[in-house]
């Protein structure tokens, strides 16, 4: 037995139809037995392996064997990569800071391939807010008090975190100072 065309890597988005192939040449009848991170596959007897929508837990590396009553051949491992929406599983949280001090807006998110992010405040990108973690280092209110969310996206597709709020406290401004008065006795 010889392969002449060994399987090669698939990736597919969640959902669709994924397909393993090897083209073996060798004495009849040839025997196929396809195996996922080392494990038997169940019913995966033939020259192709189908799977009809794919799912995350179809991602792995799989390798086939081809034998016949004279010898066996196993081709490299290649990888079935599925490929799913980003999912948000932790949330921005809405912060009241203090002015000047520093403001962390973060997210936690999930997808294949990993996603990539984008923050807004009030539904206009930040510059170069591409990070799960946002932060300012000396915010101020006119500047950074506000609404923000982030965009987490992959080649799947793109998610929004819900909307959170940024308020900044500024310090009390003693706008009058207290003047010394002379007070009679008895008198105001």
């Amino acid at each position: 037995v010889a392969i002449t065309t060994p399987p090669a890597n698939v990736s597919v988005n969640a959902g669709q139809s994924a397909a393993l192939s090897v083209v073996a040449t060798g004495s009849a009848p040839l025997t196929y037995e396809w195996r996922k991170n080392g494990n038997l596959v169940l019913g995966a007897i033939t020259a192709t392996y189908a799977i009809p929508e794919a799912t995350p837990a179809d991602a792995g590396s799989y390798t086939v064997k081809v034998s016949n009553n004279v010898n066996e051949v196993t081709s490299e491992p290649v990888t079935v990569t599925v490929n799913t929406l980003p999912v948000i599983t932790v949330q921005p949280v809405s912060r009241t800071i203090a002015a000047g001090t520093a403001l962390t807006l973060s997210v936690t998110a999930s997808g294949v391939p990993a996603p990539s992010y984008q923050w807004k405040k009030d539904n206009v990108a930040i510059a170069n807010a591409t990070n799960a973690t946002y932060t300012v280092e000396s915010a101020n209110s006119s500047t950074h008090a506000g609404s923000y969310t982030v965009e987490v996206s992959n080649s799947v597709g793109t998610v929004t975190s819900t909307a959170e709020t940024a308020t900044i406290i500024s310090a009390p401004v003693i706008t009058r100072q207290p003047s010394t008065q002379t007070v009679n006795r008895g008198g105001r």
